[in-house]
């Protein structure tokens, strides 16, 4: 085997190009060239281009990721994720989303034109070609509907058919041409592809083998701009680290614990419900992100933006946005049982508006409605002068934690909590906003010490119950153990061997 590894320089290209041409020149023309498909004749990946046009891409995305990811396909074989991700990405597409066949077959050829190998082309432009056999672990009607009306459409293509393709991936190249009735002469016959591993076999079966990576091969993957909840939070806006720690550890147990219930039927129902509340509310919070980033681009002259807002300038969020936040609020209530989904609209006087078995959708499209009022409230507090959005940053977050009392009922204790995470919160943007350091403050403990100072009034209550009273404790313990670590770096640091806070 003679096979080049090249750069992705442009040095690199026209040195494997030139070595390709001189074998093609120097093989006669009774050898057969065989070409690699994916990142070879086609500059992307043929699996990729169909999954690209799933729709709709909000839903699909999200699913086509988490299949991605985080199945474990190293437990299905060897090379599992190799042999079985593909086939299985794209039969679920198939099943779910059936209608994206017809779109990538009408849409195959520009997205072809798009991606296209005209390098490579040129180079085997002189060739019959009846010589040019197209080998790949592609599914075969997909490559065939991107080659339509190609300078290529002619050449042979070997490929597996969907349900096939794990079987070829896990027998090879060789195995997949000799099914089809070929045979690889090693001293004619020509192999270009960009992997020296998927391809091994058909290299060490050729003295003519060019490995070659080609600069302007695509790698993105597919709906790589679609929609993903929580994405712009964890990857454009902030961190991953923030998602979990700030808005999973730390603003959702503050709503769960503000409208907790210790005794009754309906206690894991109520905190599923809010749960899923919180993550309609912040999906749709996530569309004023993105709209505070936008604003400051074009507002501020140092607008505070992450490297991550100009590289995915293109990812958008509504409707998909909008869509996720309906389902997921239909799941919150559909999960209540009727007779508290029936209280619940009482409790607002709408009892008669639901027909029976309507009351979820019911009080879904209230707290959509609800949802979208503090849409609004984000869009002014984005819109407003600088010097009056420390004020407009208050409602902004009473809505986030208030929001619930629209359907559930609330405990002086978490009135206190609410009421003490919310300074917290403002005080940090305040003090950011006046031109301080808000980091040498721990907010934690700001929030600890608003905390004290507001049940000072909880306590002057003589009725408060014994569950009343155990939440507040439960509200104290969270506090203080969330504000431990903050306050031995921030207050203790030089004890703690960080040296002196400046």
């Amino acid at each position: 085997m003679a096979a080049i590894e090249t750069d992705t320089s442009r040095s690199g290209e026209i040195a494997a190009l030139t070595s390709l041409r001189d074998d093609i020149g120097g093989t006669g023309t009774s050898g057969r060239v065989y070409l690699d498909f994916d990142h070879t004749v086609f500059l992307w990946n043929s699996t990729e281009a169909f999954l690209n046009e799933a729709r709709p891409s909000g839903l699909m995305a999200p699913l086509l990721k988490v299949v991605s990811g985080f199945v474990p396909w190293n437990f299905i074989g060897k090379n599992g994720c190799f042999v079985w991700r593909d086939a299985v990405r794209i039969l679920l597409v198939l099943l779910l989303t059936p209608w994206t066949a017809g779109r990538f077959r009408r849409a195959a050829p520009e997205i072809y034109a798009q991606g296209r190998n005209l390098l490579l082309e040129d180079a085997v432009k002189g060739i019959d070609p009846a010589r040019i056999v197209i080998v790949s672990f592609g599914v075969d009607w997909i490559i065939r509907a991107l080659l339509k009306g190609s300078a290529l459409e002619r050449a042979a293509i070997v490929a597996p058919g969907l349900l096939s393709q794990p079987g070829a991936r896990s027998r090879g190249k060789i195995a997949l041409l000799r099914k089809a009735g070929y045979e690889i002469n090693p001293d004619t016959d020509i192999v270009v592809t960009d992997s020296a591993r998927d391809d091994a076999d058909l290299l060490q079966a050729t003295r003519h083998g060019h490995v070659i990576r080609w600069p302007a091969e695509i790698t993105t993957p597919a709906l790589a701009n679609a929609y993903f909840p929580f994405f712009y939070t964890a990857k454009i806006k902030r961190t991953p680290g923030f998602l979990i720690k700030q808005i999973f550890l730390e603003e959702l147990p503050v709503l769960l614990l503000m409208f907790a219930v210790l005794s009754g039927p309906y206690v894991l129902h109520l905190l599923a419900c809010l749960t899923l509340m919180f993550i309609a509310y912040m999906l749709v919070y996530e569309i004023g992100y993105a709209e505070n980033d936008r604003v400051g681009e074009r507002k501020e002259a140092q607008p505070k933006l992450s490297g991550s807002f100009y590289k995915y300038r293109d990812f958008r969020l509504e409707p998909d946005a909008w869509i996720w936040a309906a389902l997921i609020s239909f799941g919150a209530f559909a999960l209540m049982p009727s007779g508290l989904q029936q209280a619940m609209l009482a409790n607002l006087h709408l009892e008669t508006l639901a027909p029976a078995g309507w009351s979820a959708a019911l009080l879904a499209t209230l707290w959509m409605a609800f949802l979208f009022v503090s849409r609004l409230v984000f869009g002014l507090f984005n819109h407003a002068p600088l010097a009056w959005r420390v004020f407009a940053y208050l409602p902004l977050h009473v809505t986030k934690y208030f929001g619930p009392l629209l359907f559930f009922p609330i405990h002086p204790a978490g009135v206190a909590l609410g009421c003490a995470q919310i300074v917290r919160t403002w005080s940090m943007y305040a003090i950011r906003r006046a031109g301080g350091n808000e980091h040498v403050l721990s907010s934690q403990m700001v929030r600890l010490a608003f905390l004290t100072m507001f049940s000072g009034v909880v306590l002057s209550q003589s009725d408060l119950s014994r569950d009343q009273l155990i939440l507040l404790a439960l509200a104290f313990g969270f506090c203080i153990v969330r504000a431990l670590p903050e306050i031995r770096k921030k207050m203790f640091g030089k004890a703690a061997g960080l040296g002196p806070v400046q």
